[in-house]
């Protein structure tokens, strides 16, 4: 087993416990890797839910001597992440920018990216706990959106060595769930069912 990297998510009691035990926790089975899976209230609103992403993150940096992968509830582990153990050694933080106009419109050269948090990769030093705590604090007293939020850190924190993970690590499965080939980890999105109604 490879020790140096832990993969973690956490799921809300009901419908993500559903998706997170079909998923993820089978794919990470998989696989010789570190994981751990937690569980918190169900607030039964998607954007509260979400509140929780920020210091779950913060909080597994915190106690683990470890180098975090995180990995949505809805995400599937289809290859081993190779990628995540050759990162070098000097990178703080490895994220995915979805060219926004290839992938939605098949349009190139229109310059909108889009970073995801589904996947990110975040090396447990000091530079990146420092980087966790503000984007926990900002997450918790704001309405907007923590994907919205790490961006706008990542652009001011410019002392932070950012890795570019390629699609292969982030890959959204569109509406008509056809997985491309090469997906290493899928992103299932499945808060399309659940962002406007009771499901969750």
């Amino acid at each position: 087993m490879k020790d140096n990297i832990l993969f973690i998510s956490y799921y809300t009691d009901g419908y993500y416990k559903e998706v997170i035990n079909k998923y993820l926790v089978p794919s990470l089975q998989k696989f010789d890797i570190n994981w751990f899976v937690g569980m918190k209230p169900n607030l039964h609103d998607w954007l509260k839910n979400g509140k929780y992403k920020t210091q779950f993150i913060l909080d597994m940096l915190l106690f683990s001597n470890k180098d975090i992968v995180w990995l949505d509830a809805d995400a599937e582990l289809l290859q081993f992440p190779k990628l995540f153990y050759d990162i070098s050694t000097d990178i703080d933080i490895g994220v995915h920018y979805l060219d926004w106009y290839k992938f939605w419109h098949n349009t190139e050269n229109k310059l909108k990216f889009e970073l995801l948090t589904g996947t990110i990769f975040f090396r447990n030093n000091e530079k990146t706990i420092s980087l966790v705590k503000e984007w926990n604090e900002l997450n918790q007293s704001s309405l907007e959106w923590a994907q919205k939020i790490l961006p706008k850190l990542l652009d001011k924190r410019k002392e932070l060595n950012v890795y570019k993970l390629p699609i292969e690590y982030c890959q959204i499965i569109k509406i008509n769930k056809v997985i491309p080939k090469n997906t290493v980890i899928a992103q299932l999105q499945v808060s399309r069912e659940t962002k406007h109604n009771s499901k969750i």
